[in-house]
């Protein structure tokens, strides 16, 4: 991950080998996915945080980044602080592909629990949920941008106890679900961990000026923001000019 340190030199940066144990920083399992290097990330530096921590994977071009060029070194360098420390939590993609308006209907597969097993995380996602957020009402429609990348504030991640974020890890190194699984049920639940609602879908046109200070956004120019690179077909909103 040489170009964290070549492009983003003005960051305090925490890279955390999952596959090393005797790396610098590591984590005490290669669990989860992301998951366990952000949740281990949250307990090593709670005491000791920035004032904005940005959660990225280790890939610098990668479909995940939600700009043109697919680089997480635009996404880091156009944040919109200002907008984190305001908001507490925002999501690095705008795009509603993948993940909007809705990924998972919870309280659906847990009253009808339809042997979906195209859709694993879809199954396991009310229960695990319940094990998570003991007391919470299991929602009726998960929805967020993919894919694990955000921002948070400082006082957005102190807004729950330490021991919010250990017992999530232990919930991690102790599930049998597979580190796919388990990942995508911390994907679809990290904004809610920070405070957002279980669907929280904004205007693509509004996220983009809030995030990253693209305002003014035509049509036009909200379809050439983003891409895979190859046609894809998904339902997203229109907007006014």
């Amino acid at each position: 991950m040489n170009w964290v340190a070549e492009e983003l030199g003005s960051w305090w940066a925490n890279i955390y080998r999952s596959d090393d144990a005797e790396a610098q920083l590591t984590v005490p399992a290669n669990k989860g996915n992301e998951a366990m290097v952000y949740l281990t990330y949250l307990i090593d530096r709670y005491s000791n945080l920035p004032e904005v921590a940005v959660f990225l994977h280790d890939a610098r071009f990668q479909w995940h980044n939600d700009n043109p060029s697919n680089d997480a070194v635009i996404s880091v360098n156009d944040l919109n602080l200002d907008f984190v420390k305001s908001t507490g939590y925002a999501n690095l993609r705008c795009t509603w592909v993948v993940g909007c308006p809705s990924e998972l209907e919870p309280a659906r597969y847990l009253r009808e629990r339809p042997d979906d097993t195209d859709h694993p995380t879809a199954m396991e996602f009310p229960g695990r949920f319940m094990e998570l957020f003991p007391g919470v009402t299991v929602p009726h429609v998960v929805g967020i941008p993919c894919c694990s990348q955000f921002a948070v504030s400082r006082k957005r991640i102190r807004d729950r106890p330490i021991e919010d974020y250990i017992r999530y890890r232990d919930w991690l190194l102790n599930t049998s679900l597979p580190t796919d699984v388990s990942g995508r049920v911390f994907e679809y639940s990290w904004h809610m961990i920070f405070g957002k609602p279980a669907q929280h879908c904004t205007d693509p046109r509004a996220c983009y000026c809030q995030t990253y200070s693209y305002c003014n956004m035509t049509n036009e120019d909200l379809e050439n923001q983003w891409s895979w690179g190859e046609p894809f077909v998904v339902e997203v909103p229109e907007f006014e000019e």
